[in-house]
């Protein structure tokens, strides 16, 4: 519940608050702790912006989400060596970016693979160590975000994700650890509301 502190703190990129905003359309923000809906909400409608382009695709102006995607969410870690890039050969090299490259282009087509329901596949984060033109990368962390409107398709693909990373790793004697960050539950609209 919004306390008359909140709106006082609450503020637009102008710096009005929303006390202010309240006040100018003729509403007494004071009062905000007194306010009771009293009736009980069965159900409510929000509208909103796609966030991606499948209107846009299908040509289409208006769409009715029938669930709302959930992410897992983790970071990979991988760990090789950081040698001197002129000074290693080719066949001695163990290529933290390299492996992580594998790795990028496995979650996107794993995650393809699973069309029904679909699944998304995201690698939003790339960090690399020591970062240097002439070192070889020795670390990559990458961050992970795995999404579908299915609990189980998702898992599934994590699951494929992670063996394909051992795989990986092992392949070109790399390490990794994997951090779970979030996993959270898809959300199926009701569908009478639908």
């Amino acid at each position: 519940a919004l306390t008359v502190q909140d709106l006082h703190r609450l503020r637009d990129k102008q710096g009005t608050s929303l006390y202010e905003v309240l006040k100018g359309r003729s509403l007494d923000p004071d009062e905000i702790e007194q306010v009771e809906y009293k009736r009980p909400v069965k159900s409510f409608t929000e509208i909103h912006i796609e966030q991606g382009k499948v209107l846009e695709h299908e040509q289409k102006r208006i769409g009715i989400v029938t669930g709302i995607a959930a992410p897992e969410r983790f970071y990979v870690t991988i760990r090789g060596n950081a040698d001197h890039s002129g000074a290693t050969p080719m066949n001695l090299r163990h290529d933290a970016l390299c492996g992580a490259s594998k790795i990028i282009l496995g979650i996107e087509e794993i995650a393809a693979m699973q069309e029904e329901p679909p699944v998304v596949g995201t690698v939003g984060i790339v960090e690399v160590t020591p970062g240097a033109m002439n070192v070889i990368p020795g670390v990559v962390k990458l961050g992970v975000d795995i999404r579908s409107i299915s609990e189980v398709a998702r898992n599934s693909v994590v699951t494929l994700i992670k063996e394909f990373i051992d795989v990986t790793a092992e392949k070109r004697g790399l390490s990794y650890t994997i951090e779970p960050v979030a996993q959270d539950h898809p959300v199926a609209m009701h569908p009478a509301m639908i």
